[in-house]
């Protein structure tokens, strides 16, 4: 059992390499799309698919750094496959969004995403927020309204793209 302080190093390493392989995803998809000219998000989101696979069997299987969990049938399909589908809709979402739009106004449209879970969530559940936490959510809105009638490398299929990927993130959350 770790200590209070190594508990706090352990975690704040782990939110670090996420952030850190996030961002560094992020910026090479759009070095592969912009430098080297691609022009296929879909196969890159296979690819991404496809490594994700490989190294959860290699942390999983060989490494046995976490533990394998058994599920069963009509759980996955139920519960796994559906959110596995919005999250792989909103990682080709986001690259598509990333082959027309700079990765600031991507980034800047991402952040309805608390936007998009809430009105999933009413719509989907019934849930109601407080007033605190729509009051909460009106600057983030205004702000992303705001950056996109200005910006100046607009395309309304990035920004369509990178709005629904917003929409399959809120959808699994």
């Amino acid at each position: 059992k770790m200590s209070g302080t190594s508990s706090k190093f352990y975690l704040a390493s782990i939110v670090l390499a996420w952030y850190f392989s996030n961002g560094s995803t992020i910026l090479l998809n759009k070095y592969i799309f912009k430098v080297m000219e691609f022009q296929f998000p879909m196969s890159l989101t296979l690819i991404h698919m496809i490594m994700q696979s490989i190294l959860a069997l290699l942390t999983i299987q060989v490494l046995r750094l976490i533990e394998k969990v058994s599920i069963p049938g009509n759980i996955y399909l139920e519960k796994i496959v559906p959110i596995s589908l919005f999250f792989c809709a909103n990682i080709l979402l986001g690259n598509v969004s990333l082959n027309y739009v700079p990765v600031s106004f991507m980034q800047t449209l991402k952040s309805l995403t608390p936007v998009f879970t809430a009105v999933l969530q009413y719509l989907f559940f019934g849930s109601i927020l407080t007033r605190s936490a729509v009051t909460a959510l009106i600057p983030a809105t205004f702000g992303v309204a705001l950056s996109a009638m200005t910006e100046m490398s607009f395309n309304l299929w990035g920004f369509l793209a990178a709005i629904f990927s917003c929409l399959f993130t809120g959808a699994y959350r």
